[in-house]
């Protein structure tokens, strides 16, 4: 997946229209939540937490997520949904969508956090040959 975003960062580097704007935002809510575990990580310098909890609706399983960063703003990215780590990364961009509406960070500030995530990932397949 890192690759896939790697790959797709590179028309980020210029741009800024609605559409990149979109994927933007994505790719910032995959990485903050790309484990899909519950936890703790740092967005723009803030420590934020997201949680996944499971529940049942109807007989059917689901998962509730919130995401916020409480030292920072008192807004909460919501979302449920049937599977663990989409509804987590959804959660955590219903978050970042609001922020940037509110003017905590802009596009630039969002996309140079999103390729410093990128080059400091041991994981990251791109960076690492």
């Amino acid at each position: 997946m890192k690759l896939v975003v790697f790959i797709s960062l590179v028309g980020l580097v210029l741009t800024e229209n609605v559409n990149t704007k979109e994927k933007l935002l994505t790719y910032i809510a995959q990485e903050l939540t790309w484990h899909g575990r519950n936890g703790s990580v740092t967005f723009l310098h803030n420590k934020c937490e997201f949680s996944v909890t499971p529940k049942s609706k109807d007989w059917m399983p689901y998962h509730e997520s919130n995401f916020s960063c409480p030292d920072w703003t008192n807004i909460v990215g919501e979302a449920e949904g049937r599977c663990r780590v989409i509804t987590a990364a959804k959660a955590a961009k219903d978050f970042v969508v609001r922020a940037l509406d509110i003017g905590l960070f802009n596009f630039y500030d969002g996309k140079a956090w999103l390729f410093s995530e990128l080059a400091t990932d041991t994981n990251n397949i791109m960076l690492s040959l």
